[in-house]
């Protein structure tokens, strides 16, 4: 595992992909901050939230009644999920009754990961 080192390495406000693009002093700090982060979230993801089962139940019963409630207007039911993770809310949308479903993942790995 990486340590990071404190003091004068990291600056001490908070990054942006601006101040990075635009200040070599940090841009190294901000580069590897994100893939760190990209490497850590499909263990997170993966390890806590998918094994929520009161939540994923509750997000279950949620799409099942949007699904419905659109799908009872006679309407094509089509969904964008923003931040998909490993596409779960995905595929309840599809068993609930969606006719298509589009996802989004901002964390490359956990993209990569379905």
């Amino acid at each position: 595992m990486h340590q990071i080192k404190t003091g004068e390495t990291l600056p001490t406000r908070l990054l942006s992909p601006f101040q990075a693009e635009n200040d070599d002093e940090i841009k190294d700090a901000y580069s590897y901050a994100t893939i760190m982060a990209d490497v850590d979230m499909p263990r997170r993801y993966l390890t806590e939230v998918l094994p929520d089962a009161a939540s994923n139940e509750a997000f279950g019963r949620a799409i099942r009644a949007a699904v419905e409630s659109v799908e009872a207007r006679d309407v094509d039911c089509r969904v964008l999920n923003v931040g998909a993770g490993a596409g779960l809310h995905a595929m309840m949308a599809l068993r609930a009754g969606a006719r298509h479903v589009t996802c989004t993942e901002r964390w490359l790995y956990l993209a990569m990961s379905w």
